[in-house]
C-alpha cells in the first residue's frame, strides 16, 4: 500500500510541472506549427479550349512551400489551312491536346481573420503537345469524288516535348478545417504554344493551420 501511495505522489509530482508549463506557455503567442497541404482537383477554361488539373501543395507554417500540378488540356488548333472545310465533310475545328506536369515554388498570404488567402506560384514545367498537322489530299477532286467524297486534308497529330514556365496566382476559401475552393488564374509559357486560362478547383486536406 505504501508502495502504491508512493508511485501515485511521484507521478503527480512529474505531471504537475509539465501541465504547468503548458498552460504558461499556451498564453504566449506563437506561430502554427503544422502548415497547411492539400490535394486539388479542377477545371476551367483556356485559350481556345478546356483544362483539367490536378495538384499537390504543402507549405511550411509561415506559408512557404511548393506543390506538383499536373494539367490536362484541349485546345483549338493554331495552323488550320484557310481552305480546311471546303470539302464539306469537316464539321468540328481541329484540336491540340495538352498535357503539363510543373513543379513550383508557393507562397500564401492570408488576409485578416484568415477568411482567405492569395497565393502564388511559380516554376519549372514539362509540356507536351499533340500538335494537329494537315497535309494535302493529291487525290483530292474539288468535284466531289464520286462516288466516295474525300477529304481535302488528311489530318494527323505529331507530338512536341518541351520546357516550360508556369505562373499561378489564385485566391482561397478554406470552408473548413478539412475543405476548401480555389480560383485562379494561370499560365504555362513555352516555345510551342502558351496557354492562359481560369479554374475553379475543390481543395481537400489540411486547408487550415
Amino acid at each position: 500500500m505504501k508502495k502504491t501511495l508512493f508511485l501515485i505522489l511521484a507521478l503527480l509530482f512529474c505531471l504537475l510541472p509539465g501541465k504547468t508549463w503548458a498552460q504558461t506557455d499556451s498564453v504566449e503567442i506563437q506561430p502554427d506549427k503544422i502548415g497547411i497541404w492539400y490535394f486539388g482537383i479542377g477545371g476551367g477554361n483556356c485559350n481556345k479550349g478546356v483544362d483539367i488539373n490536378l495538384s499537390f501543395t504543402i507549405t511550411s507554417p509561415n506559408y512557404w512551400g511548393g506543390g506538383i500540378t499536373f494539367m490536362t488540356g484541349i485546345v483549338k488548333s493554331n495552323n488550320v489551312p484557310p481552305d480546311y472545310y471546303e470539302d464539306g465533310l469537316r464539321e468540328f475545328s481541329p484540336k491540340d491536346f495538352l498535357d503539363v506536369v510543373a513543379l513550383n515554388f508557393v507562397k500564401k498570404i492570408p488576409i485578416p481573420k484568415k477568411s482567405a488567402r492569395f497565393g502564388f506560384e511559380v516554376g519549372p514545367s514539362w509540356v507536351r503537345w499533340n500538335v494537329a498537322e494537315f497535309e494535302l489530299n493529291p487525290n483530292y477532286d474539288p468535284d466531289g469524288g464520286w462516288p466516295f467524297p474525300q477529304y481535302k486534308y488528311y489530318k494527323s497529330h505529331v507530338a512536341k516535348n518541351t520546357i516550360g514556365l508556369t505562373l499561378i496566382t489564385k485566391v482561397e476559401f478554406p470552408l473548413a478545417e478539412f475543405v476548401g475552393v480555389e480560383f485562379s488564374i494561370y499560365s504555362v509559357i513555352n516555345n510551342v504554344q502558351s496557354v492562359i486560362g481560369l479554374n475553379l478547383c475543390l481543395d481537400l486536406g489540411k486547408v487550415k493551420p
